[in-house]
Protein backbone atom coordinates (compact mmCIF):
# COMPACT_ATOMS: atom_id res chain seq x y z
CA UNK A 1 0.00 0.00 0.00
CA UNK A 2 3.18 2.24 -0.68
CA UNK A 3 2.99 2.50 -3.88
CA UNK A 4 5.29 0.83 -6.32
CA UNK A 5 8.57 0.12 -4.73
CA UNK A 6 10.47 -0.49 -6.89
CA UNK A 7 14.48 -2.04 -6.63
CA UNK A 8 16.89 0.20 -7.87
CA UNK A 9 17.79 -2.56 -10.72
CA UNK A 10 14.79 -1.89 -11.98
CA UNK A 11 14.60 2.14 -11.96
CA UNK A 12 18.09 1.92 -13.78
CA UNK A 13 16.78 0.17 -16.09
CA UNK A 14 13.75 2.39 -16.53
CA UNK A 15 16.03 5.38 -16.79
CA UNK A 16 18.37 3.72 -19.20
CA UNK A 17 15.98 2.45 -21.76
CA UNK A 18 16.27 3.26 -25.55
CA UNK A 19 15.55 6.75 -26.30
CA UNK A 20 15.82 8.79 -29.47
CA UNK A 21 17.87 7.96 -32.65
CA UNK A 22 21.24 7.56 -30.45
CA UNK A 23 22.86 3.91 -31.25
CA UNK A 24 21.76 0.56 -30.08
CA UNK A 25 24.45 -0.49 -27.84
CA UNK A 26 25.63 2.54 -25.88
CA UNK A 27 29.12 3.72 -25.00
CA UNK A 28 30.14 4.92 -22.78
CA UNK A 29 29.46 2.21 -19.77
CA UNK A 30 27.33 4.50 -17.70
CA UNK A 31 24.79 4.94 -20.00
CA UNK A 32 24.23 1.23 -20.04
CA UNK A 33 21.93 -0.73 -17.92
CA UNK A 34 23.59 -2.50 -15.15
CA UNK A 35 21.73 -5.70 -15.53
CA UNK A 36 21.34 -8.06 -18.56
CA UNK A 37 17.50 -7.44 -17.98
CA UNK A 38 17.91 -4.05 -18.48
CA UNK A 39 19.63 -4.54 -21.51
CA UNK A 40 17.64 -6.89 -23.67
CA UNK A 41 14.58 -4.96 -22.90
CA UNK A 42 16.70 -1.80 -23.99
CA UNK A 43 17.84 -3.62 -27.54
CA UNK A 44 14.31 -5.73 -27.67
CA UNK A 45 12.22 -2.58 -27.86
CA UNK A 46 14.61 -0.63 -30.34
CA UNK A 47 14.19 -4.07 -32.76
CA UNK A 48 10.28 -4.27 -32.09
CA UNK A 49 10.16 -0.15 -32.78
CA UNK A 50 12.52 -0.27 -36.16
CA UNK A 51 10.40 -3.10 -37.93
CA UNK A 52 7.32 -1.93 -36.85
CA UNK A 53 7.71 1.69 -37.81
CA UNK A 54 8.86 0.37 -41.16
CA UNK A 55 5.94 -2.05 -41.30
CA UNK A 56 3.41 0.36 -40.26
CA UNK A 57 4.77 3.62 -42.69
CA UNK A 58 4.52 0.89 -45.44
CA UNK A 59 1.36 0.63 -44.78
CA UNK A 60 -0.09 3.59 -44.33
CA UNK A 61 2.03 4.74 -47.86
CA UNK A 62 3.99 6.92 -45.90
CA UNK A 63 6.88 4.97 -47.66
CA UNK A 64 7.34 2.28 -50.27
CA UNK A 65 9.31 -1.10 -50.36
CA UNK A 66 11.71 -0.43 -52.99
CA UNK A 67 12.90 3.40 -50.64
CA UNK A 68 14.07 1.09 -47.84
CA UNK A 69 17.82 1.43 -48.06
CA UNK A 70 19.21 -1.77 -49.54
CA UNK A 71 22.67 -1.83 -47.81
CA UNK A 72 20.55 -2.79 -44.52
CA UNK A 73 17.67 -4.82 -46.44
CA UNK A 74 20.46 -7.21 -47.65
CA UNK A 75 21.61 -7.81 -44.84
CA UNK A 76 18.41 -7.94 -42.68
CA UNK A 77 16.11 -9.63 -44.89
CA UNK A 78 13.65 -8.35 -47.94
CA UNK A 79 10.53 -8.70 -45.01
CA UNK A 80 9.07 -8.07 -42.06
CA UNK A 81 9.39 -11.22 -39.90
CA UNK A 82 13.20 -12.19 -41.44
CA UNK A 83 14.63 -8.66 -40.34
CA UNK A 84 12.98 -9.34 -36.40
CA UNK A 85 14.42 -13.06 -37.16
CA UNK A 86 18.05 -11.87 -38.01
CA UNK A 87 18.37 -9.42 -35.51
CA UNK A 88 17.14 -11.72 -32.97
CA UNK A 89 19.42 -14.40 -33.44
CA UNK A 90 22.26 -12.27 -33.89
CA UNK A 91 21.94 -11.17 -30.71
CA UNK A 92 21.45 -14.81 -29.16
CA UNK A 93 24.38 -15.79 -31.16
CA UNK A 94 26.62 -12.61 -29.73
CA UNK A 95 25.44 -12.97 -26.33
CA UNK A 96 26.64 -16.52 -25.47
CA UNK A 97 29.29 -16.65 -22.54
CA UNK A 98 29.17 -13.13 -22.51
CA UNK A 99 28.13 -10.84 -19.46
CA UNK A 100 26.83 -8.31 -21.77
CA UNK A 101 24.07 -8.55 -24.38
CA UNK A 102 25.14 -7.59 -27.94
CA UNK A 103 24.70 -7.63 -31.58
CA UNK A 104 27.47 -8.27 -34.50
CA UNK A 105 29.14 -5.20 -35.97
CA UNK A 106 27.48 -6.47 -39.49
CA UNK A 107 23.89 -6.29 -37.89
CA UNK A 108 24.35 -3.32 -35.72
CA UNK A 109 25.24 -1.28 -38.43
CA UNK A 110 22.64 -2.37 -40.38
CA UNK A 111 19.51 -2.11 -38.10
CA UNK A 112 21.07 1.35 -37.03
CA UNK A 113 21.35 2.51 -41.01
CA UNK A 114 17.68 1.24 -41.02
CA UNK A 115 16.84 3.03 -38.18
CA UNK A 116 18.49 6.24 -39.64
CA UNK A 117 16.25 6.27 -42.52
CA UNK A 118 13.13 6.22 -39.89
CA UNK A 119 14.22 9.42 -38.41
CA UNK A 120 15.23 11.47 -41.84
CA UNK A 121 12.26 9.70 -44.26
CA UNK A 122 9.18 9.13 -41.91
CA UNK A 123 9.32 10.99 -38.63
CA UNK A 124 10.05 14.36 -39.72
CA UNK A 125 7.04 14.06 -42.25
CA UNK A 126 4.54 16.72 -42.50
CA UNK A 127 2.05 14.14 -42.07
CA UNK A 128 3.46 12.30 -38.99
CA UNK A 129 4.14 15.41 -37.39
CA UNK A 130 0.45 16.42 -37.97
CA UNK A 131 -0.67 13.64 -36.38
CA UNK A 132 1.45 13.54 -33.73
CA UNK A 133 0.40 17.24 -32.87
CA UNK A 134 -2.92 15.58 -33.02
CA UNK A 135 -2.09 13.03 -30.22
CA UNK A 136 -0.45 15.71 -28.21
CA UNK A 137 -3.80 17.62 -28.06
CA UNK A 138 -5.52 14.66 -26.93
CA UNK A 139 -3.73 14.50 -24.07
CA UNK A 140 -3.40 18.31 -23.25
CA UNK A 141 -7.15 18.38 -23.39
CA UNK A 142 -7.52 15.10 -21.22
CA UNK A 143 -5.41 16.77 -18.67
CA UNK A 144 -6.99 20.31 -18.32
CA UNK A 145 -10.17 18.42 -18.22
CA UNK A 146 -9.48 16.18 -15.11
CA UNK A 147 -7.77 19.13 -13.37
CA UNK A 148 -11.16 20.76 -13.56
CA UNK A 149 -13.09 17.37 -12.80
CA UNK A 150 -10.67 15.60 -10.40
CA UNK A 151 -12.66 13.93 -8.86
CA UNK A 152 -13.79 11.41 -12.13
CA UNK A 153 -10.00 10.23 -11.77
CA UNK A 154 -9.71 10.06 -7.76
CA UNK A 155 -12.89 7.42 -7.84
CA UNK A 156 -10.26 5.38 -9.55
CA UNK A 157 -7.60 5.20 -7.73
CA UNK A 158 -7.07 2.64 -4.93
CA UNK A 159 -4.29 4.73 -3.04
CA UNK A 160 -2.49 7.77 -3.16
CA UNK A 161 1.14 8.69 -1.06
CA UNK A 162 0.03 11.42 1.19
CA UNK A 163 0.41 15.22 -0.16
CA UNK A 164 0.20 13.99 -4.12
CA UNK A 165 0.24 17.26 -6.06
CA UNK A 166 -2.88 17.21 -8.07
CA UNK A 167 -0.85 17.75 -11.44
CA UNK A 168 0.76 14.11 -11.00
CA UNK A 169 -2.08 12.42 -9.68
CA UNK A 170 -3.67 13.25 -13.26
CA UNK A 171 -0.44 13.02 -15.45
CA UNK A 172 0.03 9.69 -14.05
CA UNK A 173 -3.69 8.44 -14.52
CA UNK A 174 -3.37 9.56 -18.45
CA UNK A 175 0.67 8.12 -19.12
CA UNK A 176 -0.90 4.38 -17.69
CA UNK A 177 -3.65 5.17 -20.22
CA UNK A 178 -3.03 3.22 -23.68
CA UNK A 179 -3.46 5.30 -26.91
CA UNK A 180 -6.75 3.26 -27.40
CA UNK A 181 -8.03 4.35 -24.16
CA UNK A 182 -7.03 7.82 -23.98
CA UNK A 183 -8.70 8.22 -27.85
CA UNK A 184 -11.71 6.51 -26.01
CA UNK A 185 -11.74 8.54 -23.14
CA UNK A 186 -11.10 11.48 -25.36
CA UNK A 187 -14.60 10.76 -27.56
CA UNK A 188 -16.34 10.34 -24.51
CA UNK A 189 -15.00 12.90 -23.00
CA UNK A 190 -15.68 15.73 -26.11
CA UNK A 191 -17.49 14.28 -28.69
CA UNK A 192 -21.27 14.69 -28.72
CA UNK A 193 -23.05 11.58 -28.67
CA UNK A 194 -26.39 10.71 -30.42
CA UNK A 195 -29.76 11.92 -29.01
CA UNK A 196 -31.48 8.41 -29.38
CA UNK A 197 -29.43 4.85 -30.06
CA UNK A 198 -29.85 3.79 -33.52
CA UNK A 199 -31.31 6.82 -35.14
Amino acid sequence: GAGLNLTFETKDGILKHSRGSTSLLVNPEDLKPITLEGEIVRLADSVAYVNHDVQDAISARVIRHKDLPQQAIRVLGDKHSSRINTMVEDMISNSQDKNSISMSDKILEATNILRDYLYENVYPLPKIMQEANKAKRVLEELFAYFMENPELVLKKINFLPPDTPLARIISDFIAGLSDREALLLYEDVFLPKPWIEGR
